[in-house]
């Protein structure tokens, strides 16, 4: 007989059943019938449990079962109050039962236990009561820095029943988060998370006048707005592009208005000048201004670069501040204004042309007009799209071209010297194209993490560019298919919603020096853990994103560098996602912990009278550009220490007028087995007799 037939042929659930018949019979209860069940006795106690427990040799026992585990127990229940919150404790202390043999021994068994039982319940209540008083203590010496849901969240942690060793593990846990709880408070507090308006004192200190110019794309905004900073003594425009930028500089020198330029890559001072164009991270808030104008406020709801948009908000100090964007930006706004105490008056535009959804898809079979814009969402779609159209006769404009390409390719399609334009959602802010119609070739793109469906107000965002004013009397959208069109037709048509109440706020040198002070830590990555730990998700300020700047700090290393050094390099916009730029930067850290100077990083050459039809040479370019970007931007934070920003200027000309020059180019696709050149229309990445021979080969 095996091992596991032995030990289940040692218990008899018969047995047991007649011993159970027999004890309720002798104590005048009712006899209840034998169920059937696994002969094994721990399974037979769980499943006879309520018929056996009212027997008096059980008194004081309790019954634990959990998943397979089935135990008895001297258990204490109490209802208590902790720091003013009740709480329903349950504690017991396992009792050792060995599987009998004989059904006879069990009356004496249970008698031997319901008295350990008796003995056990005063010490845990002992215990129970210990463990209260010190997380009553806790509670006692945080009470100023602690919230009532602090407590609770906390008291959970003793819902259902627990054994004595739980509960003393779960009580010393819970004094620590309390005490960590508080610290995060304080630590909160100190940086002023909930208070950071007040963090900014010239703003508090002006009567400032808030002005929100609402309405949809191609409504003037801008325009209105321009005319209150270009009249007024003093002012800053604050961009999220640095292309949106250096276009209002160019406007408001060409309107006789002297002004400087300032963004994270380049400086363009002006001695006589006392207006500024920025982009809206290099906002200096300790400087005065008469008029300020925070360009596409709706952004504000960036999960990346939102922080920037509420730091302006908030702490810009001039006398009139114009907020520029779409209307579903107007309510967070307003509770901005009511946690700062200023009235916020709202003005609303509409379109100056009229804007139509086409009855019908774009029909292929017939040429393309002038003047339209194709949308696709990535670089790939956007070349793909340009080389089917035409390439010399299509311009080309997506995020990963710098600005001074951007502004070429668009001079190229406002000068007529190309006849449509292929483009991603850049198209949608800071290029005022004169764009007759626009045509999505897609409605989904991929947001970093998943491909996701356009939301109506991207849609409406970027729909909006059709039909510029003073250039055409009306503007088309439309689709390549049925399905997409009556989406946009559907987006069109749909109420703005509001976006949500919440001004992300990111850390600045200030927050993390009181955050090294309180923790004794100087690396970046512990106080951006430390800064993410904070409470204040649920309050109208509240914490942003810090991950991939994290993600960044962990790569420093052990070199020992100043906290302002670290952040300096964490807020580098270097590509992480190439391995090139990453090598880049990790050599940079290394030379600014040495404190010897870097050169311009290496790389391949191009010059200014050259070109390619190679879409990876192009985009080889294209990286080089962003590169020597982030090595500009190193420059203006410590310029001995990145010295080169002449050779870097050119280098970048050179680059930037190469990709311009591939751009006008007509690129050839070429095949990846042969090499040879494709056809347009082609749709694979082998050529016909590339793909005839494969086939002949595996047949």
């Amino acid at each position: 007989m095996s091992e596991v037939a032995q030990r289940q042929s040692s218990f008899s659930r018969a047995e047991f059943d007649q011993w159970l018949a027999q004890r309720r019979a002798e104590e005048g209860m009712p006899v209840v019938p034998a169920r059937g069940g696994r002969p094994v006795f721990k399974s037979w106690l769980r499943d006879m449990w309520e018929e056996i427990r009212p027997l008096p040799e059980l008194r004081g026992l309790e019954l634990f079962c959990e998943r397979d585990v089935t135990m008895l127990v001297a258990e204490w229940s109490e209802q208590v109050v902790i720091g003013g919150h009740a709480c329903a404790l349950q504690v017991f202390e396992v009792l050792p039962l060995n599987r009998p043999k004989r059904a006879e021994v069990l009356t004496s068994r249970f008698r031997q236990l319901g008295g350990d039982a008796e003995r056990w319940r005063p010490e845990i209540k002992a215990e129970m009561h210990a463990q209260i008083a010190r997380m009553e203590q806790a509670i006692a010496e945080h009470r100023d820095m602690l919230r009532e849901a602090d407590i609770e969240e906390e008291l959970r942690k003793f819902e259902g029943r627990l054994s004595v060793r739980q509960f003393i593990d779960r009580a010393s846990r819970v004094v620590r988060e309390l005490a960590l709880r508080a610290a995060n408070h304080r630590m909160a507090e100190g940086i002023a998370l909930h208070r950071f308006h007040e963090t900014f004192p010239g703003a508090r200190a002006r009567e400032r006048r808030l002005l929100l110019i609402a309405g949809p794309t191609n409504s003037g905004k801008t325009y209105a707005a321009f005319q209150h900073l270009a009249a007024a003594q003093s002012g800053v425009y604050l961009a999220p592009l640095r292309l949106m930028a250096a276009e209002f500089w160019d406007r408001m020198r060409a309107a006789g208005v002297p002004c400087s330029l300032i963004t994270g890559e380049e400086r363009f001072p002006d001695p006589q000048a006392r207006h500024v164009s920025s982009t809206i991270e290099m906002l200096a808030t300790d400087a005065e201004y008469d008029v300020a104008i925070i360009d596409e406020v709706q952004m504000i709801a960036d999960k990346d670069r939102g922080w920037a948009w509420t730091q302006a908000i908030v702490g810009v100090n001039a006398k009139l501040v114009i907020f520029v964007g779409s209307p579903d930006a107007e309510n967070v706004l307003r509770e901005i204004a009511a946690r700062l105490g200023e009235s916020i008056e709202v003005q609303r535009t509409e379109r100056l042309t009229p804007l139509e959804v086409a009855e019908h898809p774009l029909d292929s079979d017939k040429p393309v007009d002038d003047a339209t814009a194709f949308i696709s969402f990535s670089r790939r779609d956007v070349l793909a799209w340009k080389q089917t159209l035409g390439t010399t006769q299509c311009a080309a404009i997506y995020g990963a071209l710098s600005p001074e390409v951007r502004r070429e390719e668009a001079r190229r399609f406002a000068a007529g010297e190309a006849r449509i334009v292929s483009a991603t959602d850049a198209i949608g802010m800071g290029l005022n194209l004169p764009v007759k119609t626009i045509v999505f070739t897609t409605l989904t793109k991929w947001d970093g993490e998943k491909e996701i469906t356009l939301s109506d107000s991207s849609i409406r965002q970027i729909a909006g560019r059709a039909g510029r004013y003073g250039m055409h009397e009306t503007g088309t959208v439309t689709a390549l298919n049925r399905r997409d069109l009556a989406h946009i037709r559907a987006a069109m048509a749909a109420e703005a919603e509001p976006l949500p109440t919440i001004a992300p706020i990111a850390p600045h040198m200030k927050m993390l020096d009181y955050l090294a002070q309180e923790t004794g830590r100087n690396d970046l990555p512990s106080l951006l853990d430390c800064f993410a730990a904070l409470p204040g998700d649920t309050d109208l300020f509240s914490k942003a994103d810090v991950s991939s700047m994290r993600d960044l700090a962990s790569q420093i290393g052990d070199f020992s560098l100043p906290l302002s050094t670290q952040f300096a390099l964490c807020a580098c916009p270097v590509d992480t996602r190439s391995g090139d730029h990453m090598r880049t930067w990790r050599q940079w850290v290394a030379a600014v912990a040495e404190e010897v100077p870097s050169p311009i990083p290496r790389g391949q050459k191009f010059t200014a009278d050259g070109g390619t039809a190679s879409a990876v040479q192009l985009q080889g370019a294209e990286g080089r550009v962003r590169l020597l970007a982030a090595y500009r931007w190193m420059h203006h934070r410590m310029p001995d220490l990145f010295p080169d920003i002449e050779e870097a200027l050119a280098v970048s000309a050179d680059a930037n007028q190469f990709i311009s020059n591939s751009l006008r180019r007509k690129s050839v696709r070429r095949c990846r087995q042969c090499g040879k050149g494709l056809p347009d229309q082609h749709q694979h990445a082998i050529c016909d007799p590339c793909f005839r021979m494969r086939f002949e080969r595996n047949d």
